[in-house]
């Protein structure tokens, strides 16, 4: 199905980007921040692939939301609000710079716009399953999708009427983000200094969080979180709606066109928020209570391909008024709520399970934005004879080449926070069983891993030297031996009292004695193998045998102790 006509090709062409941004803060002190920040990318980075690289980190947070806080109702540990804050500021940095990159390097045109605003959309729902995790919203999340949607959706439903985007002196994009990721950033101090005042300093009354209002008679009783939700409706919400209606009723006056048509365009987002939440109340699970990711994920793939699409039919200067194929991100709704119908019909028991219902939700959503963001990028390429990813015509090679770089970016964020705080409980609890997670010093983590690097090393040098009978034995016991003694030093957790009750705790070993065990363990592997299994390896192996011991001899005569043991014992098992 194309979405571009021969008309739509022809507006491509002459199409011109026009903005307007009267925000004081993006004025003074972000413009010049990302002035500066977008010469660190080189002019060989197309501009499209600084927008994906942005995403990506509001994808990661959304990811470690999920991880620490599956139905956003549970405190995440504190170094992941820290992790939200960054991810969420690196997003508006990459977001704000995509466009300075393009002009630096000449590459503005309209799919640019698309890209950007398209990602934008998408953004509004995996920021909200990482605001959701710091605030514990829980089912509510949902209503912080909506506040994020809705000025968005009026934002660009009145660029689609005005040919101009108008940002107020307070908006979203700035204001609004440098809010909630200092939000973030608040909830881990409070957490690091108040262990009770983090994220449950959002789900406690509002009285108590801020005693200075404890004396409003209804906002005193409600969560803080919601308290929020209704500050944020009443003075943002509500203000830049009227806004956007007003301003589009200048423009359809002047032109001597109908308001309802106008206001047509705006039947899909309406049905859209309607249909979830009437999916919601008749179903007998309470899908935004247990489910919330996956509501707030196929919501917002849907609000994705209407907002692109409008987006497209102003590219393409199509005439103004509702678009059929817009509704076609609506189809599945009846469906869903016709399955939630029949749970009346038999004792609260649906027909098919919500879970795999809102599985599929996502999965529809997700399949026909995916079809729509395709099919436009092929087309306006095509149309415009340009490259969404690369300036050269391999663009599949430089999307390969640059999106490992944003992951790359992304596990790095995630790494210095996991070993910064070293409080990670699900990840621990997945490998220990449940035990709690220790604290452990962070030098004595990074000097082991450093000694296992230098016995792989020593490992492989001694591998490759083998002929390939030998090598497969070695392969073979260095598995064995990975799991006698590697993961029992790792996984240890010797009991230890902690305020009068035993606790789980890492068995670090001092460095003298950890340098032993792993010089034996690595003098084991390389040296036992061979004699085993075949004596001919064992002869090959003598040179690079006495080398190895050479070099060992000089720590505290090392080598000569584990040669004596590796003539009568096998291979050491456990610690």
């Amino acid at each position: 199905m194309g979405y571009i006509g021969a008309h739509g090709v022809a507006a491509l062409k002459r199409y011109k980007y026009s903005g307007v941004d009267h925000s004081y803060l993006a004025k003074y002190v972000l413009q010049p921040f990302w002035s500066r920040f977008v010469n660190l990318f080189p002019l060989w980075m197309p501009p499209n692939m600084i927008t994906l690289m942005g995403f990506m980190f509001l994808v990661t947070s959304a990811v470690l939301g999920y991880v620490y806080s599956p139905q956003l109702d549970s405190p995440p540990p504190r170094w992941v609000h820290f992790a939200h804050g960054l991810f969420l500021f690196l997003y508006q940095t990459f977001d704000s710079v995509d466009g300075k990159q393009a002009r630096r390097t000449n590459s503005s045109s309209p799919l640019g716009e698309l890209f950007d605003h398209g990602c934008d959309a998408l953004a509004c729902a995996f920021e909200t399953m990482a605001f959701g995790s710091t605030a514990m919203c829980g089912g509510d999340s949902f209503w912080f999708w909506v506040i994020s949607a809705v000025p968005f959706y009026g934002a660009t439903w009145e660029h689609y009427f005005t040919n101009t985007l108008v940002l107020l002196v307070v908006n979203g994009p700035t204001e609004g983000l440098a809010l909630i990721y200092v939000m973030h950033f608040l909830t881990g101090f409070l957490a690091s200094f108040f262990p009770l005042q983090g994220a449950q300093w959002w789900a406690q009354q509002f009285g108590q969080s801020i005693p200075i209002f404890s004396w409003v008679p209804l906002l005193n009783k409600i969560p803080t979180y919601r308290a929020v939700l209704y500050f944020m409706i009443a003075f943002a919400v509500i203000p830049t709606v009227c806004c956007n209606i007003q301003n589009v009723h200048k423009v359809v006056q002047a032109r001597k066109g109908s308001m309802l048509l106008a206001l047509a365009m705006l039947y899909p987002f309406v049905i859209l928020m309607g249909g979830v939440l009437v999916w919601d109340y008749l179903s007998p699970s309470d899908i935004m209570g247990n489910y919330p990711h996956l509501v707030i994920l196929g919501t917002g793939l849907a609000f994705g391909f209407l907002v692109g699409r409008m987006i497209l039919a102003h590219l393409c200067d199509e005439p103004k008024g509702l678009k059929t194929n817009m509704c076609m991100s609506l189809l599945y709704l009846p469906l869903a709520i016709a399955n939630a119908l029949t749970a009346r019909l038999n004792d609260g028991v649906p027909l098919v399970d919500d879970f795999w219902v809102l599985l599929g939700y996502c999965v529809f959503t997700g399949s026909l934005y995916l079809h729509f963001a395709t099919s436009v990028i092929h087309e306006i390429t095509t149309a415009l004879g340009i490259y969404c990813f690369s300036f050269a015509e391999f663009q599949l090679l430089g999307f390969i080449i640059y999106l490992p770089i944003c992951l790359l970016l992304c596990l790095i964020c995630v790494f210095t926070f996991y070993i910064g705080f070293l409080d990670a409980e699900p990840v621990y609890n997945l490998c220990s069983g449940g035990a709690q997670k220790p604290k452990i010093n962070v030098f004595e983590a990074m000097t082991f891993i450093q000694y296992l690097v230098w016995e792989w090393q020593f490992i492989k040098t001694c591998h490759d030297s083998m002929d390939e009978v030998s090598r497969q034995a070695n392969s073979a016991l260095l598995y064995e031996s990975i799991h006698a003694n590697l993961l029992p030093l790792l996984m240890s957790r010797p009991s230890r009292k902690h305020n009068g009750k035993p606790s789980a705790s890492y068995s670090m070993l001092p460095l003298p004695d950890l340098t032993h065990q792993l010089v034996l363990r690595g003098l084991t592997i390389t040296i036992l193998v061979p004699r085993l299994h075949h004596m001919e390896s064992e002869q090959q192996m003598q040179p690079a045998m006495h080398h190895h011991q050479q070099g060992f001899v000089d720590q505290g005569g090392v080598a000569h102790h584990a040669q004596k043991d590796f003539k009568t014992t096998t291979p050491p098992t456990g610690r």
